[in-house]
């Protein structure tokens, strides 16, 4: 079973590296997530040509300008944007495409919601495929397991670990209608 460590940006350079003795030992990390700050991104291709791992990051990205030059300096090796963290769902796209420009792999990172959720599905099956090779048909999507009432607002069928792209969104129009807000209270 693969093994993701998200470290939220809470390292810096010396601390980030000090975690290649346990990478070094481990065959089952599949990446390390934002160790550092995204601020710059020099540093993340340090780090980078420290780790025996690959390096992810980018769900706090505000959209494809901010992207262009941590793929510039190669500062990642796996783009993570968010939909809601960027500017529009064509910001968004433009990312994943930059990223695939760039020969980077993609896991979209999702959160808060079906809608973003789904948007994060749809632009990632648009790309076209990361590898042919063996084993590597697939790559993750990331989504926080946080659950909130409109997670289900559309319906999202996964087998056997995989995602099931549908071929239309049906939204739950009941769940709309029994939050739906009158505006008068927040109580």
């Amino acid at each position: 079973t693969g093994l993701i460590l998200d470290a939220n940006q809470s390292y810096d350079q010396a601390a980030a590296r000090k975690w290649e003795t346990w990478f070094s030992a481990w065959g089952n990390v599949l990446w390390f997530e934002e160790p550092m700050p995204f601020d710059v991104p020099a540093e993340y291709r340090m780090l980078r040509s420290a780790l025996s791992v690959p390096v992810a990051g980018g769900e706090n990205v505000k959209g494809a300008k901010p992207f262009l030059p941590i793929f510039l300096e190669n500062a990642i090796d796996i783009a993570q944007p968010d939909v809601m963290h960027c500017n529009g769902t064509d910001d968004f796209q433009t990312v994943l495409q930059l990223a695939r420009h760039f020969g980077k792999r993609v896991s979209p990172h999702s959160y808060d919601g079906g809608l973003s959720r789904m948007y994060a599905v749809f632009g990632q099956a648009c790309l076209p495929p990361w590898t042919k090779m063996d084993g590597e048909d697939i790559e993750p999507l990331e989504w926080d397991a946080m659950e909130n009432p409109f997670t289900q607002l559309v319906p999202v069928s996964i087998k056997n670990g995989c995602i099931q792209v549908p071929d239309k969104i049906e939204i739950d129009t009941e769940l709309v209608e029994a939050y739906g807000w009158d505006g008068s209270s927040y109580m």
